[in-house]
């Protein structure tokens, strides 16, 4: 999968559980965690984890609250 599919998978995550893509959201490593090997759903936890979890702890709540990442 290109870097373009695989971001636009991500996108489509980040839309339904965000409401908002990734360009939209904090920064985050997104092309590490795409050479690293990562699903799109797998690099948005680790984002979350990672990146956003002390300044932005509602969005692991989210994130983990959603049916979509129990489906991924």
């Amino acid at each position: 999968m290109t870097f373009e599919e695989w971001t636009k998978q991500r996108d489509r995550l980040c839309i339904a559980i965000f409401g908002l893509s990734a360009d939209d959201l904090p920064d985050c490593t997104w092309y590490d965690y795409y050479e690293s090997q990562l699903s799109p759903a797998e690099a948005i936890e680790c984002a979350i984890e990672d990146m956003w979890s002390y300044e932005y702890p509602e969005m692991s709540d989210v994130w983990y609250g959603s049916n979509i990442s129990e489906a991924v």
